[in-house]
């Protein structure tokens, strides 16, 4: 019988009556219950996760820190109900309950704020403090409502509840991989609340006893797991698991001790404007027209297997200067959107909350004062018109910013293709550029249509750009503005179907997130593949240079012109990309990717061409060349990074 393992043999045993096993008391039911959801997390793992690269050993030695920190919870918890039952009146059991929600709200109020604020922003919700506190109190209420669920269970109840406890741990442990760390742990606290009560029947005049050895042992493990630090290939699989609720924490009270041993260097001074090369590729009125398209992944546009869903978009590859290794600057909207306009990454940026935005987790910088691209064409009299998705890309909240026309024509891309038509159609003669993000290809993949996978749907949405990129791109042909007009078509970040335990966007760096195609149409420029690596804050430099304009001393890119040329390019600058989560990659030229997380401490060293999927971390503290990597990645932001007094780089979910 599974209680007896934390029960004693009483006195009676020893006499000539039958063996009588103790139940387990309250803080010993607490202890056993955290000690099941280690090995309810270690079977989802072993059953849903794939080993490491690193094996057995790796995969052991994450589940042997995931347990001592389920127990370091247990033995807090049992500790609190041991003192807790010392102490209180047994004929006020109401006091139990009180006492619960009162250290729940606190917890909720610890871990769930950024969680709750970031839930709210993704249903689409306009929350206000006031709104965010009520949730934060009706969580509050879920571990006392857990534990009267448990009390009230009798009889045959009591293994239903304790399965349905379960079951929740489980299914916390399968979703938002890498993602919602403060829900993780609070449900994981409920599922355990719950199953402690329902595995005994102790009365309210329970009155438990101390096991001093017992107690020592289970300290001293879960003391371990909390003070050692574990290698960088165990954090990095035991961060895998959403069911190893306090991982997250434990990284990042690790990741905040080291933090000051990281590099601090002043911003480098600002060199002069770069001029525009020559000679000039462009007519003196040209035509630049830049769309971006949400979520779009760069294997859409490998080979021919989706030529027949997307036709327009893989001809204009065809026509193109085609960049097959572009990498978005942050794997969402509107960092990556910031990062293409003024040409520099997220740490590099004023970023705060915007008092139009829907919570307080949205932060814009709106009040950054770095030049975006579009101020310096519309600075030289080139005509410039931002057909807006939403409110986040009007200039007000500073992603975009410099445009002489703002529209709000609506979400779909038919609206943007006719927008575009028709400004083309007025194209004057002191130029245009245009600019229109296409929000169809996003969660939960419906414009499409419903039919098929979450995969085959996502295609459909990008298909019903695809048409109205076929109509814009007709439009040029038809209005004769060919001989004068640049198309460029990319994404703002790729979308995750499963790898790495992922879905959607935001959440990682890796390459299923910042690897998107990259087209470059010029008039009178022979399409071609150029297969080295470049990046999306390339392309204001690179419209201001086919406009004939100097790129701003401030901007972190470089123009793609000489490619467009024919040339083959010596890149100057490193290829990085940075998330508002804090999370950052470093591109070297041999091929290796270097990713940092600020939170957690976690680092890891992939060889992309061997390991494209990045699986096998290959960071080593102990070799001088992995170390030397990481010291470049952090000199780099470190010597960019935006300073202002008081000012800390806020978390953009």
């Amino acid at each position: 019988m599974p209680l007896a393992l934390v029960g004693t043999i009483g006195p009676s045993a020893l006499s000539s009556g039958p063996l009588v096993v103790e139940k387990p008391g309250p803080a010993a039911r607490q202890l056993l219950a955290w000690a099941i959801l280690a090995l309810t997390n270690a079977i989802v793992v072993s059953v849903y996760i794939p080993l490491p690269p690193g094996g057995v050993r790796v995969r052991v030695l994450a589940l042997a820190f995931d347990l001592g920190q389920h127990l370091a919870i247990g033995v807090v918890a049992a500790a609190s109900v041991f003192l807790w039952c010392r102490v209180r009146n047994p004929s006020r059991r109401w006091t139990s309950y009180v006492a619960l929600g009162s250290v729940s709200l606190i917890v909720a109020a610890l871990v769930l704020r950024r969680d709750l604020t970031s839930l709210a922003g993704n249903l689409g919700g306009r929350y206000s403090r006031g709104a965010l506190t009520a949730l934060l109190a009706l969580a509050s209420l879920v571990q006392p409502a857990m534990a009267l669920v448990g009390r009230l269970a009798t009889g045959w109840r009591r293994p239903l509840v304790a399965t349905v406890a379960l079951a929740g741990a489980v299914v916390n442990a399968r979703l938002f991989a890498r993602n919602y760390p403060g829900v993780h742990l609070y449900a994981t606290w409920a599922a355990a609340t719950l199953l402690a009560s329902a595995l005994g029947d102790a009365s309210p005049t329970d009155r438990p006893r101390a096991r001093p050895v017992a107690w020592v042992v289970m300290t001293a493990v879960a003391s371990a797991a909390l003070l050692l630090r574990p290698s960088p290939a165990v954090l990095v699989e035991l961060l895998r698991f959403p069911g190893s609720a306090l991982a997250p924490f434990v990284a990042a009270a690790h990741a905040s001790l080291r933090r000051g041993a990281a590099v601090s260097r002043d911003p480098e001074p600002a060199s002069s404007d770069v001029p525009a090369s020559t000679p000039p590729m462009l007519p003196p009125d040209p035509v630049i027209v830049l769309l971006t398209i949400d979520g779009f992944r760069a294997d859409l546009l490998e080979g021919t297997s989706h030529a027949r869903e997307l036709p327009n978009l893989h001809a204009l590859r065809d026509g193109s200067v085609y960049f097959s290794q572009a990498r978005s600057p942050a794997p969402h909207t509107a960092p990556s959107i910031a990062a293409i306009f003024a040409s520099r990454f997220y740490s590099q940026l004023y970023w705060k909350v915007h008092p139009k935005a829907p919570n307080e987790a949205k932060t814009f910088p709106h009040e950054d004062a770095s030049v975006r691209f579009p101020e310096v064409l519309a600075a030289a009299g080139m005509s410039a018109v931002n057909s807006a998705s939403t409110d986040g890309f009007v200039g007000s909240f500073g992603l975009t910013r410099g445009f002489t026309e703002e529209l709000r024509p609506g979400w779909g891309a038919a609206h943007h293709a006719r927008t575009a038509i028709e400004h083309l159609r007025h194209a004057g003669a002191g130029g245009l550029f245009f600019y229109a993000h296409f929000m169809d290809p996003h969660e939960p993949y419906v414009s499409g249509g419903r039919a098929g996978t979450d995969f085959e749907r996502y295609v459909g949405e990008v298909a019903v750009v695809d048409r109205e990129i076929g109509r814009i791109v007709e439009a040029i042909a038809s209005q004769g503005l060919a001989s004068r007009t640049v198309v460029i078509v990319t994404g703002d970040h790729g979308e995750a179907f499963g790898e790495h335990e992922t879905r959607f966007h935001a959440t990682t760096v890796y390459e299923e997130l910042l690897r998107v195609p990259l087209m470059i149409r010029v008039p009178r420029v022979a399409p071609r593949r150029v297969d080295a690596m470049v990046s999306l804050v390339d392309l204001g430099p690179t419209i201001l240079d086919l406009a004939g304009l100097p790129t701003p001393a401030s901007f972190m890119g470089e123009s793609l012109t000489p490619f467009l040329r024919g040339l083959e390019v010596d890149r100057r600058r490193p290829v990085v990309a940075e998330s508002g989560r804090q999370m950052r990659a470093m591109y070297f030229a041999d091929g290796m990717k270097l990713i940092t997380d600020i939170a957690t401490g976690s680092v890891e060293l992939y060889d992309l061409a061997r390991d494209p999927g990045e699986l096998d971390n290959r960071f080593d503290e102990a070799d001088p060349t992995a170390r030397r990597r990481l010291d470049a990645l952090d000199a780099y932001f470190a010597a960019h990074a935006y300073r202002r007094e008081g000012y800390e780089l806020p978390y953009r979910p």
